[in-house]
């Protein structure tokens, strides 16, 4: 670390990770919308389930952050290691979302012969991790309130 740089506040913290769960919403939003340019397949309706059950819990965790934000008299600090854990989980998804992102504005063609059953097997065998983890914050959240 240099010398003018300055260590993040658990404040600052928390507001960097509502904004990034934010932008997650926003993608998953985006996501749903070009997939419901054209006629989804059965693969295509389980992502888009997938997608807002995390939504969901994004949205519960963003509540959960300005919820506790919002009381002057307490602290951030026991919330250190959620909030290292919740920017892991945040740049995970963000990433399996950009991939999802990418294919769907290149070709719809694509997405459905080449892409979306590999996609959606990684989603619930090797990423449901991410739904589960997001969850599982949500929750450690909710009990820290």
């Amino acid at each position: 670390m240099q010398l003018d740089e300055k260590l993040e506040t658990p404040q600052e913290s928390a507001l960097k990770e509502s904004r990034a769960l934010s932008a997650i919403i926003a993608s998953i939003d985006e996501s749903i919308l070009l997939l419901c340019q054209k006629r989804r397949t059965l693969e295509e309706k389980a992502i888009i389930a997938y997608f807002h059950s995390l939504a969901v819990s994004a949205a519960n965790i963003i509540s959960c952050l300005h919820k506790k934000l919002s009381n002057s008299n307490e602290t951030l600090e026991e919330w250190t290691s959620l909030l290292e854990r919740l920017r892991t989980v945040n740049e995970n998804i963000a990433s399996c979302l950009e991939e999802l992102l990418k294919i769907l504005k290149y070709n719809f063609n694509f997405l459905e012969q080449y892409f979306e059953y590999d996609y959606l097997s990684r989603l619930l065998n090797n990423d449901s991790e991410l739904l589960r983890e997001l969850e599982e914050l949500e929750a450690d959240f909710k009990k820290h309130l």
